[in-house]
């Protein structure tokens, strides 16, 4: 990575859909660059972004899941659960997430092909010096597969007791391991409204089609569009209307609502104040279906309208039938900017035709200059500085992380594409030199048996 485009290049191999971030892109990119020599799975999640999406993974976990690089970004790894994953689990997992803490658990994941394997996940969070959660890093070990293999840990793994005792000490081992991630990562503050241009909403009067058609439908008054944004354009003409509705704002992380109306206070029991700045899980409840949700979440995930009753629970804890839909609304540069819902009981009666015509009256695009962006949160910091500075720290961690199992780790380094072989090959012969000098030596082999032919994917390294 020391030109521009040799950076640009590799960010593209490792972030398949992911704008790297102006002030972490060079700490990003070295530490997926030596996670691809890794004999055990490893992930980045973006926090920053709503429902912590993927956003890189490493050839070993395309290897053990069967999902691409491009399968995996921004899906958050729920996506490997199924029909036995323990849902004590997988809540645990979005506690833990919810809640920034590091974690470590054993659970059920499955294949690409379906096959389940049992998966040691051990999360922990990076973040920067201002106080905000940026990244999660996942290690997951598949316990499974070491059944099938004809290495030492895999012949241990086939004996009870043996396996057992492996399992606590791979817990331990990911423990201790994770604890060596920085906790922090240094970054410059972004700059402020003195030293870069404020970004405001138009200061002329500005029209939009689709709300003049909402408007027409919801039989509302559109506000003075002078000096106002377009989505506060858009709330007024809800507010004016009696049905239940919240908006939701996609680059807000967590995805909590941006706004809800007089009506879903009446719908819900929840004021505004309670409600603004929740995600709408608190609307869930036992009663709720699976089935209802799982709609829901690919509608959000896809970007896709949808139509659902779902139940879910008032403030006093009464149930209801909620007749749910989404809406997702686009800017003209093709970026999902909000989604609205509209909510109504399903049990009450009222006039259909009127709430038909007004979901089908909700925008479905409007021009991004009336809804500039915000200035950006993070600062520019160059790349392949920040790349040189994290290298030698993040080697170390690389480094500890191939002791988890050396056979695989030799593996996997001579099946790398060129040059990233080359460099791992370098850096794990001085590792082992001063660590293991017998393994240096089978490493210095097998390069040699390699140039006679020999193939390191076939099987175990001293076969």
């Amino acid at each position: 990575a020391s030109s521009k485009d040799a950076f640009n290049t590799c960010g593209r191999d490792h972030f398949p859909s992911y704008e790297l971030p102006a002030d972490s892109a060079g700490w990003l990119l070295c530490m997926a660059t030596l996670a691809e020599s890794l004999p055990i799975c490893f992930t980045i999640s973006d926090a920053q972004l709503s429902g912590f999406p993927l956003v890189y993974v490493n050839s070993k976990f395309v290897d053990v899941t069967g999902y691409t690089k491009q399968d995996s970004a921004g899906r958050n790894c729920r996506f490997l659960q199924g029909p036995g994953t323990n849902a004590v689990h997988g809540q645990h997992l979005l506690t833990t997430l919810r809640d920034g803490e590091n974690s470590q658990t054993m659970l059920l994941n499955y294949r690409k092909r379906g096959e389940p394997f049992e998966n040691l996940l051990t999360m922990a969070y990076v973040n920067d010096s201002l106080g905000r959660r940026r990244y999660c890093i996942g290690l997951q070990f598949d316990m499974t597969g070491m059944q099938s293999d004809t290495g030492a840990w895999g012949k241990r793994m086939l004996a009870g007791a043996d396996g057992r005792a492996l399992i606590e000490e791979t817990r331990k081992k990911m423990s201790k391991l994770i604890k060596l991630l920085p906790k922090t990562l240094e970054v410059p503050a972004p700059p402020t409204s003195s030293t870069a241009e404020a970004i405001g909403c138009p200061q002329e009067t500005w029209a939009c089609p689709q709300l003049a058609a909402l408007a027409e439908v919801g039989g509302c008054s559109i506000p003075s569009t002078a000096a106002s944004c377009w989505l506060d354009v858009l709330c007024s003409l809800l507010d004016q209307t009696p049905h239940a509705a919240i908006v939701v704002n996609m680059r807000t992380p967590g995805l909590p609502l941006t706004h809800c109306t007089a009506a879903f206070s009446k719908l819900t029991g929840w004021t505004s104040a309670e409600a603004v700045g929740r995600n709408c899980r608190f609307l869930q409840g036992e009663g709720t279906e699976p089935g209802a949700l799982s709609t829901l979440v690919t509608s959000l995930r896809q970007g896709s309208p949808c139509a659902v009753q779902i139940t879910n629970i008032r403030k006093d804890g009464t149930s209801f039938v909620n007749d749910l839909t989404m809406h997702h609304v686009r800017d003209t540069a093709g970026e999902r900017r909000f989604c609205i819902a509209i909510l109504a009981d399903a049990a009450a009666e009222g006039p259909p035709d009127a709430l038909r015509k007004l979901r089908a009256a909700i925008p479905t695009q409007f021009d991004a200059k009336l809804q500039p962006p915000p200035p950006s949160q993070f600062a520019t910091v160059d790349p392949i500085s920040q790349w040189k500075q994290f290298q030698e720290p993040t080697a170390k961690l690389i480094r500890m992380l191939w002791a988890t199992d050396v056979d695989a780790t030799l593996r996997k380094i001579l099946t790398l594409p060129a040059p990233m072989t080359k460099a791992a090959i370098s850096s794990i012969g001085s590792f082992l030199a001063k660590k293991a000098p017998e393994d240096e030596a089978l490493l210095t082999k097998l390069l040699t048996a390699m140039q006679a032919g020999w193939s390191p994917v076939a099987g175990r390294t001293d076969a």
